[in-house]
């Protein structure tokens, strides 16, 4: 595929377990120090499924990183800060389908209805990707209404554009002296949020043209759709 293997100094420098020494913020991210050597991963993994999940797109940032490293740092970065994300996502749609899970021998349960498992699988997919689009676009829109509207009313306003964008409501009652939205690690850390709510849906046109370059007749499309035409890179 065209992947580079990490240098040793990626080994070396990261954290992939929680520390016993000292207390750590483990929210996972990858890093470029932009030297052409030194890239590392800051994450506290546990053998779960969802860390095997979030290692691998934390693993494809550093590739990215791998993959521009010898261009002008004007040059090392992505086209718009969704296209990195959705590259990571992109690659993480690889790990966690059932084939791949099997040929790994992450599972080996063979006696389940193929049917009922490929739509569990879609189910959890529909949950995960789609129900998630209306919480990443209203991040940030709560966001901007903070710095065109002020402070006040800051929690009142977050659980506003909840009900209205995704349709809940808060499981106890709320007031000014809570502070909900630095739940959420972007929230405090400032980063913006816009982008996964983009890159959420880039990663399945990314993932789409992977199959077309990697076995383009396996892809079975729509009669009234074509595809320009896709070379490997």
């Amino acid at each position: 595929m065209g992947l580079k293997p990490v240098p040793p100094e990626f080994w070396r420098g990261s954290m992939l377990v929680r520390p016993q020494q000292r207390s750590v913020q483990c929210t996972a991210s990858a890093w470029d120090f932009c030297n052409r050597i030194d890239y590392r991963i800051k994450q506290c993994t546990e053998v779960t499924m969802q860390d095997l999940i979030s290692t691998h797109h934390e693993m494809a940032h550093i590739q990215y990183y791998l993959q521009y490293a010898e261009l002008p740092h004007l040059f090392r970065d992505a086209a718009n800060p969704a296209f990195h994300e959705a590259v990571a996502n992109a690659a993480t749609l690889s790990v966690y389908n059932i084939p791949h899970l099997q040929r790994v021998g992450l599972y080996n349960n063979k006696t389940h209805d193929s049917y009922q498992v490929t739509m569990n699988f879609l189910m959890a997919m529909a949950l995960e990707k789609v129900a998630y689009l209306p919480f990443a676009f209203m991040v940030d829109q709560w966001r901007w209404s903070v710095f065109e509207d002020g402070v006040e009313n800051m929690n009142k306003r977050w659980w506003q554009m909840k009900l209205r964008y995704q349709g809940v409501v808060p499981p106890i009652p709320r007031t000014e002296a809570d502070f909900d939205p630095g739940s959420k690690y972007h929230i405090i850390a400032d980063q913006e949020y816009i982008k996964y709510f983009l890159a959420s849906i880039l990663e399945f046109q990314i993932f789409e043209q992977a199959c077309v370059v990697i076995s383009p007749e396996s892809l079975i499309l729509p009669p009234a759709r074509t595809l320009a035409p896709c070379t490997k890179p």
